[in-house]
């Protein structure tokens, strides 16, 4: 396929007051996604054929030997559109008096023709199991053969995302030897993407990463209570503090930065045996749980010392999580009915001291 799009920009700065301390700003863009080649390569011919060994007797010299050709039941849509996405932002600032200003944004956007998988030939039958707490969830059980299924890579219909945002800001620009600054955001990112049924803190560019979503739709069971859900990255509020002085004199700087970040969005799973194999279903949309929040201090003190003309070297010490925070980043399993489910696998990094040094002549 072919994508020639045309992604307009347009912006604006407005002075509401003949003083010039308030001003209106806002933009619009559209950005058009670039081609990943990982998408096209997995029905590239040059995949290898896959061999394996299906059965054996012992009285026979010859091997029953399964051949898989990986690409036999993939396709590429030829009309496949360039995923996009649409900004739209509209804020305004205030200076108080020299140097200190107040500031509000609002940002909307909304991501249109994400790229992921749908089954076009097969044909699957919903089914009520009752799992093992009494509660019920809904299954697509496969009907036809597996070899059968022919699986397209197009624009899935109803999948996408919004982001709703809103940002307030006082920010001390750097004068008389001191900085500030202190935002608050609160937000929202739902929608359904390739990424949205991720396992809670599963590092994004891994190859456990493009192994999920490269085949996420391939089965309808996929979606299960995932279209509307949180996206994986939405946290709802975000508090900041930074700030930093400079003791003249003696050219010693002191720093610090705090902020307050929402968990992020996980929800429960189970694992199902269909047809078509072993399938993990989502029993709740994601978001209905969070991880705990995450409030982290970090601080830095900086001397410089002067020698020769013109020669300096700074020491900068950096003492990250003071306040040696230990929220959880990752579970041991969302599987609801797996004696994992729920625990943390991986935390925060704790309190530490970094010491570096800086030359400059």
């Amino acid at each position: 396929y072919t994508w020639n799009p045309i992604s307009p920009r347009l912006g604006f700065n407005l002075k509401l007051t003949g003083d010039g301390r308030t001003v209106l700003r806002g933009n619009y863009g559209r950005f058009h996604r670039a081609v990943i080649l990982r998408e096209i390569s997995q029905v590239h011919p040059g995949n290898a054929t896959k061999f394996g060994r299906i059965g054996f007797r012992i009285d026979d010299v010859s091997e029953l030997v399964n051949v898989i050709d990986p690409t036999a039941n993939l396709s590429i849509d030829r009309d496949t559109k360039n995923p996009y996405t649409d900004q739209f932002s509209i804020g305004a600032d205030r200076e108080l008096v020299p140097n200190l200003a107040i500031g509000a944004t609002y940002v909307h956007t909304e991501s249109k023709r994400p790229i992921g998988w749908i089954d076009t030939t097969g044909v699957y039958e919903r089914e009520t199991r009752t799992l093992a707490d009494g509660s019920t969830i809904e299954v697509f059980q496969l009907l036809s053969d597996v070899e059968d299924r022919r699986l397209l890579q197009t624009n899935p219909e109803g999948w996408g995302s919004d982001y709703d945002g809103v940002t307030v800001t006082l920010n001390k620009r750097w004068s008389d030897q001191w900085l500030a600054r202190v935002s608050y955001t609160r937000s929202q990112a739902e929608g359904l993407i390739p990424s949205s049924h991720l396992a809670i803190g599963q590092a994004s560019f891994s190859e456990g990463f493009f192994a999920s979503v490269d085949s996420f739709g391939q089965d309808p069971n996929d979606t299960t209570n995932l279209r509307g859900g949180k996206l994986p990255t939405d946290r709802t509020n975000v508090f900041r503090i930074t700030g930093a002085f400079e003791i003249p004199k003696i050219e010693v700087l002191i720093g610090a930065n705090y902020q307050h970040l929402s968990g992020l969005p996980w929800a429960a799973f189970a694992q199902e045996e269909t047809n078509q194999g072993r399938k993990r279903i989502f029993l709740e949309p994601r978001g209905a749980r969070r991880l705990p929040s995450q409030n982290n201090l970090d601080f830095r003190v900086s001397k410089i010392f002067r020698f020769g003309r013109s020669g300096k070297f700074e020491i900068v010490a950096d003492i990250l999580n003071l306040l040696d925070d230990d929220v959880p980043e990752e579970l041991i399993d969302q599987n609801f009915f797996s004696e994992g489910f729920g625990l943390p696998a991986a935390f925060i990094d704790p309190r530490r001291l970094m010491i570096g040094v800086k030359f400059a002549y």
